[in-house]
């Protein structure tokens, strides 16, 4: 387990596959410390991804050119909606290539301890199986999926493995373009939200500054 691995004590004890303590797989440590006037965005956020509709899980795309802070904001949201309790596991996938893809939603095996974790040799087993195990998890615990700066190269893939059922768990995606973010948050003929982040207003951009000077 890596050292993003934050847990805490067991909620609600039920079968050996699902009786793990919450965790948070976001790398939060690199949150930077100058992040800031993200308040509204954040709230969208929680407002999108925190409401069950139906069985399915939630979508959320958030898009916008490079270098607004488009992981940070999902960085933060996922460390507030951990420390929170709104989501009891969440899960970090960096999804810029097909490669991170696939061992991020591997990965999954691995942090719910799923026995497939010891499949090596049947790569579509295993991404079957880390969709159904998503899919079939217990209803009283809310896992979160976030997808960090997805690509035209790896839209068709994840749209292919990931969850499609269990109205507990939500899925979060960062990408540069409205298009994929628009394609990313279209499952079974419903189009999920989408939101563009834009860049800081004046004001906030020069308590930024002030702030970075170390100017109250």
């Amino acid at each position: 387990m890596d050292n993003h691995y934050y847990a805490v004590p067991p909620t609600a004890p039920v079968d050996p596959m699902h009786s793990l303590a919450p965790f948070n797989d976001a790398p939060v440590d690199r949150i930077s410390s100058f992040f800031m006037g993200r308040e509204g965005d954040m709230a969208a956020i929680a407002s999108a991804v925190n409401s069950c509709d139906g069985d399915a899980p939630s979508r959320y795309a958030v898009w916008g050119m490079p270098g607004l802070g488009k992981s940070q904001l999902a960085l933060s949201y996922a460390n507030a909606s951990f420390k929170a309790r709104h989501h009891t596991h969440v899960i970090w996938i960096p999804a810029t290539t097909l490669e991170k893809v696939n061992q991020g939603l591997v990965k999954v095996l691995d942090l719910f301890q799923h026995s497939d974790r010891h499949n090596l040799y049947d790569q579509a087993a295993r991404l079957t199986a880390a969709r159904l195990c998503l899919e079939q998890f217990d209803q009283r615990l809310k896992w979160l999926i976030i997808l960090d700066d997805v690509t035209s190269a790896t839209l068709h893939f994840l749209r292919e493995h990931l969850p499609r059922q269990n109205g507990h768990g939500s899925i979060l995606v960062t990408t540069r373009t409205f298009d994929v973010a628009k394609a990313v948050a279209s499952v079974a003929g419903q189009q999920h939200p989408v939101h563009e982040l834009k860049t800081l207003s004046t004001e906030q951009s020069a308590e930024l500054l002030f702030k970075s000077a170390g100017i109250d």
